[in-house]
Parts: structure tokens; C-alpha cells; sequence
């Protein structure tokens, strides 16, 4: 593993680690308390926020503040969050645009799959973070 990560610069090995760690974190919490949750990517603010969501299956605009570890996160500078969306539709490389994201984890930790793309400032490298099956495996690659 540590091989397989040094491949990557650090500010996507940051990113990475990071959204990992947050949804491991929001999947344990839907399943012991029972509870969904929704991850959001917000590409005008670079952000990534968490918040509960609702039985109606609305996310609750209330970001969640503790742990601290889910609290609403600035992505680096180093990288600009280009595109967000659900895995499955068809336009990630169209030039459509969603500038906000929202990735269900309902209470048994089921994680809606979803595709980021992340780009260098310079644009002269890019990689794909993306979620693979029900429980939301992370797998990042270059582009």
C-alpha cells in the first residue's frame, strides 16, 4: 500500500485519505445509529460538508459540525474539484456541469456511487476518485 499510494502527489493522496476516512466514518454512523446521512460536494466553495438526512430522503442544510473530522472541508489548493456526479449518468465528460453534489449513505451503510474529478490549478494532471459498490470503496486513478 504505501508504494501504491507514493504514485500519487500529495495533494490527491490528501484528498483521498480524507473523503475515505469521512464516509468510513458516515457509513459506521448510519449503521450503529441507525441513521442516513449525505455527503455533499460543493465545486463553487471546493468544499465537502455532511449532513443527516431527512425520512423524506432530503438532506438537512444543517452541516454536521462534530466530530470534528465531519465538519465542512476546504479541498487543497494544490487541486480544484473540476466535476461531481453520480456514477452511471452519462455526462461527466460532456462539459455539463453540476456544481453541488449530493451522495446518499442510508442506515445500512449503502453509499449512492459517485464519480469526482479533480484537476492540478495548471491543468496538467487530473484524477478520478470514485466509489465502487454498495459499501463505497474508494479507487482513485490518473487521468
Amino acid at each position: 500500500l504505501p508504494q501504491f499510494l507514493a504514485f500519487f502527489s500529495k495533494p490527491i493522496e490528501k484528498e483521498f485519505k480524507h473523503i475515505n476516512a469521512v464516509l468510513k466514518t458516515l457509513r459506521n454512523d448510519a449503521v450503529l445509529k441507525n441513521t442516513s446521512y449525505c455527503l455533499h460536494f460543493d465545486l463553487k466553495l471546493q468544499q465537502m460538508m455532511s449532513s443527516e438526512e431527512f425520512e423524506s430522503g432530503e438532506c438537512s442544510k444543517d452541516f454536521i459540525e462534530k466530530p470534528s473530522s465531519l465538519k465542512p472541508y476546504q479541498f487543497s489548493e494544490d487541486l480544484i474539484l473540476r466535476e461531481a456526479q453520480l456514477a452511471g449518468s452519462s455526462n461527466l465528460f460532456t462539459g455539463a456541469t453540476n456544481d453541488f453534489l449530493e451522495v446518499h449513505i442510508n442506515s445500512s451503510g449503502f453509499v449512492s456511487p459517485f464519480i469526482l474529478l479533480f484537476f492540478l490549478p495548471d491543468v496538467s494532471s487530473s484524477w478520478i476518485i470514485e466509489s465502487k459498490g454498495i459499501m463505497g470503496e474508494l479507487l482513485v486513478r490518473e487521468q
